[in-house]
């Protein structure tokens, strides 16, 4: 059923869409019952009003899902509906999607990390300046840190790599399929075909845009790399299964997808996210745990010029495992040595100078 429902869009929205209606005036009504049993039972048993907070999360994420839809519709009939085209409004149609994206994420962002009381700290965010292309590879850990890229970033127009089962989120099935991005059914007959529509999004990349892919593919677990290990070994990559069984908190970036966009993207720099922190909520229980509340969250970024990034196959793979080496030991809070093949990381001493505390201009 989930497969039909992400394989036809009108189909999938008759569904999602009231649901998310429904979802809303449930919440509307329900909240004003369920809040105070949850401050009741935090203040009986609970730490840090995790339940509470968790909670409130939950109903900010369901009340930006709703306008951020509402938005789009507005956008939609603004620029002429289905006449967008014959009014030669298409361009100004996709910057206000752009700059509704932006809003969503920045806004769902900030609010949640004041809700919860979260401190974000980042170093190395001199990498984002400048202009050019970007093909941006972000450690995947919750769902929350698929909203770094936007927040980081700024004002550039994003085009993203994500899994298909995202399209059963009304807000992102709506706005993302208006934008340049590739939804992707992992594991899917025609894997030719999906690594193709991937590739496809480094063509043509102008300077104020970047190409966003979360390369592990899922977020880390034990259970994840041991079956990530045991499909290597299967498929006979000794070397990609040795390097899963190095990293000790993500997953190997070696995925089709991920390689050919470092192999297509030959005049973009490559910018990684790397961070640690957010994989404590990586679950809806854990979130309502309060698992987050008071967390420090890092965040590491650095950029590899595109003249010294490797575009052949074997080349983009190596590429791919050096950096991903960094991100596991920044996850695990180890800075890495200065001159580490492509991490461009700051020496402990002067990355300690560089470290802020980011607040609502930065990260807000």
């Amino acid at each position: 059923m989930r497969g039909r429902l992400t394989r036809r869009p009108w189909v999938r929205r008759a569904v999602t869409l009231p649901l998310l209606a429904l979802a809303a005036m449930g919440a509307t009504a329900l909240a004003p019952l369920v809040l105070p049993l949850a401050v009741a039972r935090d203040t009986l048993g609970r730490r840090r009003w995790g339940l509470t907070r968790g909670l409130l999360v939950l109903c900010l994420l369901l009340a930006m899902e709703t306008f951020g839809v509402i938005r789009a519709g507005w956008i939609w009939l603004r620029w002429g509906g289905p006449w967008i085209d014959a009014r030669g409004a298409r361009d100004a149609f996709i910057r206000d999607n752009h700059a509704l994206q932006r809003w969503w994420a920045s806004t769902l962002w900030d609010r949640s990390r004041r809700l919860l009381g979260v401190r974000v700290e980042t170093s190395g965010l001199e990498a984002l300046h400048g202009d050019g292309p970007l093909l941006v590879l972000v450690r995947h850990a919750s769902h929350a840190d698929t909203l770094l890229p936007v927040v980081l970033l700024g004002t550039r127009r994003l085009r993203y790599v994500l899994k298909a089962e995202l399209l059963l989120d009304p807000c992102l099935d709506v706005v993302g399929q208006r934008l340049r991005n590739a939804f992707v059914t992992r594991g899917g007959v025609d894997r030719a075909a999906e690594v193709t529509r991937v590739a496809q999004l480094a063509e043509g990349l102008a300077a104020d845009e970047a190409v966003v892919v979360f390369p592990e593919g899922t977020r880390a677990t034990p259970a994840k790399r041991a079956r990530v290990i045991q499909r290597l070994e299967a498929r006979g990559d000794l070397e990609g299964a040795a390097l899963a069984r190095q990293l000790a908190r993500t997953l190997p970036p070696l995925r089709e997808g991920a390689v050919a966009l470092v192999e297509r993207s030959a005049d973009a720099d490559v910018v990684v996210v790397a961070h640690r922190g957010l994989e404590v909520a990586n679950r809806l229980p854990n979130l309502l745990s309060g698992a987050l509340v008071g967390a420090t969250v890092k965040v590491h970024v650095w950029r590899v010029p595109a003249a010294e990034v490797p575009r052949d196959p074997a080349g983009a793979q190596a590429f791919l495992a050096a950096q991903w080496r960094s991100v596991d030991l920044l996850a695990g809070g180890v800075q890495p040595e200065a001159g580490r093949p492509g991490a461009k990381a700051l020496p402990a001493r002067v990355g300690a100078r560089r470290r802020q505390r980011v607040g609502d201009v930065a990260l807000g």
